[in-house]
């Protein structure tokens, strides 16, 4: 299993709860659409905490997890097309910015628990 993470800043005209429900609403529904052939989760994660001083530098973390690296590669083909970027893009100077964000791909050691 693949799994990339994405780190993303909400845009400063937005208020958290505005940020969260914008995506959760509207854009995960284009992530959905160029993610959905390839992919086999994409988990939207918001950073909850009692005390805003202990909430990470970042706004949502995304993660999309694939079976392979061909998945990844035909994903990111999708994305790629000229229809997609602009469909994506467009949509993201509303919601993010775009120059805070940081993707990168992980690696999963878990402990068994249950001994």
């Amino acid at each position: 299993m693949i799994k990339v993470l994405t780190l993303l800043h909400r845009n400063p005209e937005l208020s958290a709860s505005e940020f969260r429900d914008y995506y959760e609403t509207h854009h995960c529904l284009i992530g959905e659409k160029y993610l959905a052939p390839h992919a086999t989760r994409y988990l939207r994660r918001y950073p909850m905490s009692a005390s805003s001083e202990s909430l990470p530098e970042f706004d949502v973390m995304m993660e999309v997890w694939f079976e392979s690296e061909a998945q990844v590669a035909a994903a990111q083909a999708g994305m790629a097309t000229d229809e997609a970027k602009a469909e994506i893009e467009a949509d993201e100077q509303k919601l993010f910015d775009r120059s805070r964000s940081k993707t990168f791909t992980v690696l999963d050691c878990e402990s068994d628990l249950t001994h």
